[in-house]
């Protein structure tokens, strides 16, 4: 009996973390943007480097190691989590991301930091955002 409580307990564990949506937030102005799956695509992989206005968009990125980043990276960017994204040009990065912590540090510095994007689950968000700067750019729902 015991075993199948454990296996019940480990299989619904499993299950109610992979079922946890994704939101990615930003800093900006809803003229500015775009929230399409491609677009998030292209910022996080530093091929787009500027929001439709032309201002600079201020990546932030969730630990390496974390459930959320393995997850953002593999259902969204299709890539693996240890996957580095740096462009350099001339000796000089032109694209890097800021890594925080956890989403808590994330929602704080989407809120801070104008035209910045970053990534949380949504009851995360939920809990955690005044929602007075941040909006909701995509919802990927694992």
């Amino acid at each position: 009996m015991m075993k199948y409580l454990i296996l019940f307990l480990v299989s619904f564990w499993g299950f109610s973390s992979v079922a946890k949506p994704i939101l990615v937030v930003a800093n900006v102005e809803p003229s500015q943007t775009s929230s399409s799956k491609a677009f998030i695509i292209s910022v996080y992989k530093g091929q787009k480097l500027e929001w439709p206005n032309g201002e600079r968009i201020t990546v932030i990125n969730q630990a390496q190691g974390t459930p959320i980043r393995k997850k953002f990276y593999e259902s969204i960017l299709g890539v693996p989590p240890s996957k580095k994204f740096y462009i350099a040009k001339k000796g000089r990065f032109v694209f890097r991301t800021l890594q925080v912590s956890n989403s808590e540090n994330v929602i704080k510095m989407v809120e801070d930091i104008k035209n910045s994007i970053g990534y949380v689950y949504r009851d995360e968000y939920e809990k955690l955002n005044n929602k007075k700067k941040i909006r909701v750019l995509f919802e990927h729902k694992t």
